[in-house]
């Protein structure tokens, strides 16, 4: 009674939870690795340095976490999968592709849920999830119809993963220099384009005339979030690297220069106090209307 029990239950093979792991691993280490540097280059950075110290620990990190994150999606999706198909075609009938595809879609649809409440489109997310459970897939299936068994895929993991990463930067960054991923580009105001009201977080306020003159409120004016009211002068430079304004706090601390981000559409007024590896980024947006 319990071998025929057993034999109903949905499974998968240690060989079977290797290969997707191993796959999937390859597979995030290149998609980290593009998301990582489109995300930086496409957006703005403030003016704050890149962690390098940050990115060696995650080079160093890499060879422990990569498999436990493929080992992950791999039981999230693709070895749910190859268990539960070859089961629903000999309940229900059909072709095993068949329902291999349909349960795919399935889970990538449910496993889009929280990129989508996270920020991510919902019909992208849903497509990525998808589409990263074929090479998995292809590569059990592939296992499953030789004689043998399957050795040294680690090494073919490694040899994988230090192949595609460099392969995956030096695209981008040839699609960078040719154009084709867009680096970020600051808007560039005039004067009179940024005078008008700004707000930031809590109650800071900052309220830019046209004559130069200033008036702030709750603005922070140091690292040990200081806040500060008053009033003063404030003007555009653009000699820098970045275009920034010049607001000066009077008592409150001297000058602050914030860097002019955002869109042309979305201005942002942004300055970062304080340590550079554990400061306070602080943004203020536009008020009553695009400017």
């Amino acid at each position: 009674m319990r071998h025929i029990w057993s034999s109903r239950i949905p499974r998968w093979s240690p060989q079977d939870t290797t290969l997707a792991t191993a796959v999937s691993a390859v597979q995030i280490a290149v998609a980290g690795t593009a998301w990582l540097i489109t995300t930086a280059i496409a957006r703005d950075d403030h003016g704050i340095a890149q962690p390098v110290l940050g990115w060696l620990c995650l080079l160093v990190a890499s060879p422990l976490a990569l498999p436990v994150a493929g080992l992950l999606y791999a039981v999230l999706l693709p070895l749910p999968v190859v268990a539960i198909a070859p089961w629903a075609a000999r309940r229900a009938g059909g072709p095993e592709w068949g329902w291999r595809a349909l349960l795919t879609a399935v889970f990538a649809a449910v496993h889009a849920l929280p990129w989508a409440w996270l920020g991510a489109g919902y019909p992208a997310a849903w497509a990525w999830i998808a589409a990263s459970a074929v090479p998995p897939l292809l590569a059990v299936d592939r296992a499953r119809r030789r004689t043998e068994p399957v050795r040294r895929v680690w090494r073919w993991t490694a040899a994988a993963t230090a192949l595609l990463v460099p392969a995956t930067v030096a695209l981008l960054a040839l699609a960078t220099m040719a154009g084709v991923l867009k680096e970020y580009e600051p808007p560039e105001l005039t004067a009179a384009e940024l005078a008008g009201e700004w707000a930031g977080p809590g109650d800071a306020r900052l309220s830019l005339g046209a004559d130069g003159r200033a008036a702030f409120a709750d603005v922070p004016v140091a690292a040990d979030d200081s806040l500060c009211d008053g009033a003063g002068r404030w003007s555009l430079d653009t000699s820098g690297h970045r275009d920034e304004i010049l607001l000066g706090t009077g008592d409150c601390g001297g000058e602050i220069a914030w860097l002019i981000g955002g869109t042309e559409k979305r201005p942002e007024l942004s300055v970062f106090l304080g340590d550079p590896d554990a400061g306070d980024l602080v943004i203020l947006t536009r008020q009553g209307g695009d400017g």
